[in-house]
Order: structure tokens, then sequence, then C-alpha cells
């Protein structure tokens, strides 16, 4: 339902992709003996959407806190000044992924209220 959703709003070429919040992990509900199955089925859904993006030439998938081979789009949700951040940024890119990082979302850039964002880039 929800990669026909996106097919569907992308079809007109007015909007270029889809954004999948929450695309890493398994729900906290879930049977732990489920977990190892749905988090394989969640990210071959990711990729198999990715293709069916690419098929009709369009953008792309963007999946949120996850790299997933054959997705082109990573947001970092939690990007801060920090080594860490930085070699996520540099692995996304080096994989040939567009990257978003969400900065000020955590650390001290959040608890300040992002008074200066520019710390963190």
């Amino acid at each position: 339902f929800w990669a026909d959703a996106c097919m569907n709003m992308t079809a007109p070429g007015v909007i270029d992709g889809c954004f999948s919040d929450r695309a890493d992990g398994a729900p906290a509900a879930l049977d732990p003996a489920w977990s190892t199955s749905y988090k394989e089925g969640h990210e071959l859904m990711h990729q198999e959407l990715q293709q069916r993006l690419s098929a009709a030439g369009k953008g792309v998938l963007i999946s949120n806190n996850v790299q997933y081979d054959q997705v082109y789009g990573q947001m970092m949700e939690g990007f801060q000044a920090s080594a860490s951040s930085i070699q996520a940024l540099q692995s996304c890119a080096s994989a040939g992924h567009l990257c978003q990082a969400h900065a000020g979302y955590r650390g001290t850039e959040h608890k300040t209220s992002c008074k200066n964002i520019t710390d963190v880039l």
C-alpha cells in the first residue's frame, strides 16, 4: 500500500521521490521471533520501491537512519558535530547515495534549541 502511494504521488512528475521515516529496525511491539524476518522484508521492500522509482524515471527513495544497498538516499536524523557523524556522512557519500544530514536534532545543538545551527555544520 505505502509503496503504491509513493508511486502514485510521483507519477505526475511534480514530486520526484519519497521519504521513508522509521526505515530502520522493527516495531517494538513485534514478537522478537519475527524481528529478523521483518527487518529483511522491510529492507527488500525499500529496495524494490527504489527499483520501481528508477524504472519509472523518477528520483530517489530516502530512508531514515539506515543505509540500504540499492536505495539511493539516506537521512541521518541524529547528525551532530562529531567524528562519528562525519564518518557516517562520508560512508553515505562514498556509496554514491544522496545524503541528508538532519542537524540540530540531538546533543548540544538540540538542547540549545538550535540557536546556532552552524555549530553542527
